[in-house]
């Protein structure tokens, strides 16, 4: 009988190229921890296999607990079977961390694209609720069968959307689910954002905020500043023909 190989459970995390800054982002899950190093899935971006070199400097986002914490790791060796494996040297002090702590959160309605990294083609696509620095809450009339089995709490979600000063294309952590008979919302929050994409984003939420209630105070002036309208005299007013 041969002997079975032994399952390692899988830790989802954030590839960022290069290290300190995060110009380009990847999914992947940590499959094996040694003593020295970590065996990570090599990442695909648009279907095709992330290139990279050994020796190379990434950084490594996970989320534990109620923090996110970013890693700076070096390429020790890359495999091509069975699968393609990146092994990185095991961080031992994190760059940085992040308290995942929700911000004030802001109505917007704005389209928004989402994808899975396992089906990179089936794009969701949803409306926006409202955004923060920190997630935002999502609309779907429906979801497409292939990626409905995907759509669960904790899974890594990609979303691209846009606000009045730029262009976001962040992943997220599906935190919660709420499904209806006509309709899907879904609550993400935001991994692996940098300290400037974060500050950027929640300076939009408060411009559209301000931007709203000086729309609101003005419809509000204008319904005051508006004649009212004569009443219709009743029958014994009208005068007589």
């Amino acid at each position: 009988m041969a002997a079975q190989q032994k399952e390692h459970k899988k830790t989802p995390v954030i590839i960022q190229i290069p290290a300190d800054k995060p110009t380009h982002r990847y999914q992947s899950n940590i499959i094996k921890t040694n003593p020295t190093s970590l065996l990570v899935e090599a990442p695909y971006h648009e279907g095709r296999l992330v290139g990279a070199k050994r020796n190379q400097e990434v950084g490594l986002v996970m989320l534990l607990s109620d923090k996110e914490y970013t890693f700076s790791c070096r390429i020790l060796d890359i495999a091509t079977r069975p699968y393609p494996l990146w092994l990185l040297t095991k961080p031992d002090k994190p760059q940085r961390v992040v308290p995942r702590e929700r911000l004030y959160q802001v109505e917007v309605l704005q389209p928004v694209i989402g994808w899975f990294s396992a089906k990179p083609k089936n794009l969701v696509p949803f409306n926006m609720r409202d955004v923060s620095g920190s997630g935002a809450h999502l609309r779907a009339s429906s979801i497409p069968g292939a990626v409905r089995p995907l759509l669960r709490e904790e899974e890594m979600m990609w979303v691209k959307f846009k606000l009045r000063e730029g262009e976001y294309e962040v992943p997220t952590r599906i935190k919660g689910i709420n499904r209806q008979p006509t309709f899907t919302e879904v609550s993400l929050e935001f991994v692996g954002l940098s300290q400037q994409e974060r500050e950027k984003i929640v300076h939009e939420t408060f411009e559209l905020q301000r931007t709203q209630l000086k729309q609101l105070s003005e419809m509000r002036g204008e319904r005051e500043d508006e004649p009212e309208e004569p009443e219709e005299p009743s029958p014994e007013e009208q005068p007589a023909r």
